[in-house]
């Protein structure tokens, strides 16, 4: 977990006031991975070897063409593997550490307890904290906030959620600087300053009665889906219309293994057993239910390279370049998850110059 801190603390440092580069292929995640931290303007530096590097965007208005722009973003992909100092760990394109969708999944309960401890830790006649939009039953449904209510605060009602535990279960910490509390996402950077917000003391709210007192106060509500950035591996707008087990999704998967009496595996439901020999079961069965759901992800991405494959044979040439530009991300994604990075990138870059 050390060396994911100090991936997340690097990722952090990419802000929107200092990392403009726009391309997906230059994201925070690509950067911190190769031990590169933001510094300034478009300024990066190694945390270990103190190397620095900088990205010259074109004049978008002058002279900007895709062809000299995929250029400069593959010599700078380049220069991130091959520029640190030779005794640097990062050197020759090591990577101590990646984070993968797998780390992701098999370690979302110990972050979702660390976010919600920054919560509890603070008294309720002191917390204060954004009211959060109704939207939030919308991605959440009643079954989960069910779950996420604490009852030792009594019976919850319709329209009652506790706040604090679905603001940790969808990526957000409590976080402090110079005396002000703001809300920060380690896994993509993203950060929220509380008083922004139309707010309340404590952890429970009341969903209809945020939606009033932001119209008496004048002051937004808070969507903690919509404000991670787009890269985020714990959660994005896009993650939480197509779900996947990861992050927030996987904390919800082991809250209702550890709530309810059995645990789902394909069609069956097999009852959990009392006692040492129950608990080597439910390890068994839970590690049955990764597989299952590491194929179902990978029929996915096949089902969706199948997808590509057929829009690209019904594209001309130079149709072909604009949608692979318009939606490079993803389909990169696909071939890198599907062949591995240095395939997948070698396939897609072929695409470009059909």
């Amino acid at each position: 977990m050390e060396l994911c801190e100090d991936f997340l603390n690097r990722v952090q440092t990419f802000n929107i006031q200092t990392w403009f580069i726009k391309t997906s292929q230059l994201n925070p995640y690509k950067c911190a991975k190769h031990g590169w931290k933001n510094t300034g303007y478009n300024q990066l530096t190694c945390s270990v070897c103190q190397t620095k590097l900088e990205y010259e965007e074109p004049d978008y208005d002058v002279d900007y063409d895709y062809e000299s722009e995929l250029r400069r973003v593959t010599a700078f992909l380049n220069a991130l593997e091959k520029s640190h100092h030779p005794n640097c760990p990062f050197s020759d394109g090591s990577v101590p550490f990646r984070l993968s969708s797998d780390f992701v999944y098999l370690n979302s309960e110990a972050f979702f307890q660390k976010n919600l401890e920054t919560f509890d830790k603070i008294p309720n006649d002191k917390l204060s904290l954004p009211l959060l939009t109704p939207k939030v039953f919308d991605y959440l449904g009643e079954e989960n906030v069910d779950l996420l209510w604490n009852y030792n605060e009594g019976t919850r009602n319709k329209t009652s959620v506790n706040a604090a535990r679905i603001f940790a279960l969808l990526g957000w910490r409590l976080a402090e600087v110079e005396e002000k509390l703001y809300l920060l996402c380690p896994f993509c950077g993203s950060y929220a300053d509380i008083f922004y917000y139309a707010t309340s003391f404590g952890q429970i709210q009341n969903l209809e009665e945020n939606e009033r007192i932001s119209v008496e106060s004048n002051k937004p509500l808070f969507d903690p889906a919509d404000e991670h950035r787009f890269f985020c591996k714990w959660c994005s707008s896009e993650r939480i219309i197509h779900p996947k087990p990861i992050g927030w999704q996987a904390t919800l998967d082991f809250l209702r293994q550890r709530h309810y009496p059995f645990i789902r595996t394909g069609e069956a439901i097999i009852p959990e057993i009392e006692g040492s020999k129950g608990m080597a079961d439910h390890s068994s069965l839970l590690k049955k239910e990764i597989m299952l759901n590491t194929q179902k992800l990978r029929m996915e991405r096949e089902d969706d390279l199948k997808r590509v494959d057929q829009l690209l044979s019904k594209l001309d040439a130079d149709g072909i370049r604009r949608r692979l530009a318009e939606r490079r991300p993803e389909i990169e994604d696909i071939y890198r998850e599907l062949l591995g990075a240095d395939e997948g990138t070698n396939v897609f870059l072929s695409l470009i110059h059909i």
